[in-house]
């Protein structure tokens, strides 16, 4: 069966490719995604990194991934389509932001585990993160 997605707009870019709110529409399904798109000619960094997510599936603090597949745009060829859960609260720089740079203790608190609990996850499976950022 074909898919058939959907990219409603774009939520950030990146060194190699663009993050779009996406949705498939064929065959009908309601959930929603993160879409990290790239030309299929730089794709074998976006594909090692769902080689890399799909390792952590089912880990309530790493954004899921849901696999990928290549289409083919218009004005842009080739492209390579990874689907991510999609955050609808944004990341912890656009909280970060939210806040002038100064989050309430309470969240810093909560933040903070979730991160700790997340780079466990990430150091079990003996990798290391080693670009962590807030957004």
């Amino acid at each position: 069966m074909k898919v058939k997605l959907m990219k409603i707009k774009v939520l950030g870019n990146g060194s190699y490719g663009v993050v779009h709110l996406g949705k498939i529409v064929t065959p009908v399904y309601n959930q929603i995604y993160a879409v990290k798109s790239i030309n299929e000619y730089y794709s074998s960094f976006l594909r090692k990194e769902k080689e890399i997510l799909l390792k952590f599936f089912g880990c309530p603090n790493i954004i899921q991934c849901y696999g990928g597949f290549t289409s083919f745009e218009q004005g842009q060829g080739e492209v390579y389509n990874m689907f991510l859960e999609y955050a609808p609260e944004g990341s912890l720089l656009d909280l970060m932001n939210k806040y002038g740079g100064k989050i309430p203790e309470n969240d810093v608190k909560c933040y903070t585990q979730m991160i700790f609990e997340g780079l466990l996850d990430v150091h079990e499976r003996v990798l290391i993160h080693f670009d962590l950022k807030p957004g």
